[in-house]
C-alpha cells in the first residue's frame, strides 16, 4: 500500500512538472511572437519612412525632411520602449533593481514626459490636458520614473478614440506625491484589471482590436513605482476609460 502511494505521489509530480514545463514553452513562445510582431511594425515604419526621405527633391524643402524626420524619431522612441521593458522585466524577475536616488522636480519630469510623448499623440489625434499642482523637489531615480510616464502615457494614448484627450494630474495627498493619468476609451473588464500588472497580460479587448503590446508595460510600472516603496492602482470603466494612479513617498528635499 506504502508503495502504491509513493507511485501516486511520484506520477502526480511528473504530471505537475510537465504542466509546469508546458506553462513555460507557452510563455516563451508567446513572448517571442508578441516581441517579433511589435518590433516589426516600428521597423517596417523606419524602412519606409527612410525610402521616403531617399526620394525627397531639393525642391520639396525643409517641411516635408522634418515630417519624415518625426515620423523616425517616433518609431525609434516606440523601439527604445520595447526593449526598455524587455530589459526591466528581466531585471526585475532577477530581483536586481537598483534605483539611483537623487533630487527630482516630478513637475519638470511629467512636463518632460509630455512633451517627449506629444509626436506620438498628434499622430493618433489625440492631445494632452495637463494640470500641475505646486509639489516640492523630492528623491527619485528620474530615468526610472520617466519609463513609468513614458509607458502611462503611451497606453493612454493607444486606447483613447481619435480625437480624444488623456488629462494627467500631479499633486500631492499628505506625503505622498500623486500622480494620475485618465484616458477616455476603450477601458477594462472588472474582471481583467488586476492581472495587467502581471508580465506579458494584456486586456482581451487590446487583442481583439489588434492593439499592438507586449504586455510589459504596466508591469514594468508595477516595479519601478514598488522599488520607490510607492504604490500603483488602476479603475476602469468599459465604454468610459481608464484612470491609473501612482502614489510615491516624497519627503520636501527643498528645505
Amino acid at each position: 500500500m506504502k508503495g502504491q502511494r509513493l507511485l501516486l505521489v511520484a506520477a502526480r509530480d511528473i504530471t505537475e512538472r510537465k504542466h509546469l514545463e508546458e506553462r513555460i514553452r507557452q510563455v516563451r513562445t508567446d513572448l517571442l511572437f508578441a516581441v517579433s510582431h511589435d518590433l516589426k511594425s516600428p521597423l517596417q515604419s523606419l524602412h519606409q519612412t527612410q525610402e521616403m526621405l531617399n526620394e525627397l527633391t531639393p525642391g520639396e524643402g525643409l517641411a516635408r525632411f522634418q515630417e519624415y524626420s518625426e515620423i523616425w524619431r517616433r518609431n525609434l522612441q516606440r523601439l527604445e520602449r520595447m526593449i526598455n521593458n524587455l530589459v526591466d522585466s528581466q531585471r526585475a524577475e532577477e530581483g536586481r533593481f537598483p534605483l539611483l536616488l537623487a533630487p527630482c522636480d516630478a513637475a519638470q519630469l511629467v512636463q518632460r514626459a509630455v512633451e517627449d510623448s506629444q509626436g506620438y499623440a498628434l499622430a493618433s489625434a489625440v492631445s494632452f490636458d495637463l494640470k500641475l499642482q505646486p509639489v516640492p523637489e523630492g528623491a527619485a531615480d528620474e530615468e526610472a520614473l520617466g519609463r513609468v510616464m513614458e509607458n502611462l502615457l503611451t497606453n493612454a494614448v493607444k486606447f483613447s478614440p481619435k480625437g480624444g484627450k488623456v488629462e494627467i494630474r500631479l499633486g500631492m495627498e499628505g506625503d505622498a506625491l500623486l500622480l494620475e493619468v485618465e484616458d477616455h476609451g476603450l477601458g477594462i473588464p472588472a474582471n481583467e484589471q488586476a492581472q495587467l500588472f502581471q508580465p506579458f497580460q494584456r486586456g482581451r479587448s487590446a487583442e481583439q482590436r489588434k492593439i499592438h503590446g507586449t504586455g510589459l508595460g504596466l508591469y514594468v510600472c508595477r516595479r519601478i513605482v514598488e522599488e520607490h516603496g510607492g504604490a500603483i492602482s488602476l479603475a476602469s470603466e468599459e465604454g468610459k476609460g481608464t484612470i491609473v494612479t501612482v502614489r510615491l513617498p516624497w519627503e520636501d528635499r527643498s528645505k
